[in-house]
C-alpha cells in the first residue's frame, strides 16, 4: 500500500477541518502505517487491521480495541476511494470499559471537609467564590 500514508494524511486533515483535534488517531494511524508496510500488505484487510491491533505485546484489551477503533474508522473513509478496503466491523475485540475504585469518604473525613471548607476565606482573585 505505496499510498497508504497519503490517505492517512488527507483522512487527517478532513478530521481536523471538522474541529477534531485527532491526536490519538493521528499516533495510532502512523504506527499502523508502519506496520503494514513492514508486513508488506498488499491489501487492507480485516486480518491486516487485527493484526495491527493485537501485534504490540503487553497492551489492555481496551488499548487493542481502541487501535482497531481508530483503523476502523480511517478504513470506512477509505473505503469511499478504494472499495477493496475492508472495514473491520464492531465489536470485534471486546474490551471491558474500566473505571476507578470509588473512594467512600467516612463520617470523620466529611466533618474534617466541612471544618475546612467553613475556614475557607476568598482570595483577592476570586473574591465572588465563597467556601
Amino acid at each position: 500500500m505505496n499510498d497508504l500514508p497519503r490517505m492517512v494524511d488527507q483522512y487527517l486533515q478532513i478530521r481536523r477541518a471538522q474541529g477534531s483535534k485527532a491526536v490519538d488517531v493521528g499516533r495510532i494511524l502512523a504506527m499502523f502505517c508502519e506496520y503494514v508496510d513492514n508486513e508488506e500488505a498488499v491489501d487492507l484487510t480485516v486480518q491486516v487491521a487485527v493484526g495491527f491491533a493485537t501485534a504490540k505485546a503487553g497492551l489492555s484489551d481496551r488499548s487493542t480495541a481502541l487501535r482497531l477503533s481508530a483503523v476502523r474508522g480511517f478504513c470506512r473513509w477509505a473505503q469511499t476511494l478504494d472499495p477493496g478496503i475492508e472495514v473491520p466491523p464492531g465489536g470485534l475485540l471486546k474490551a471491558r470499559q474500566t473505571r476507578n475504585v470509588p473512594y467512600i469518604y467516612t463520617r470523620e473525613e466529611i466533618s474534617e471537609l466541612i471544618v475546612a471548607a467553613a475556614g475557607l476565606r476568598p482570595d483577592s482573585v476570586r473574591q465572588r467564590l465563597r467556601p
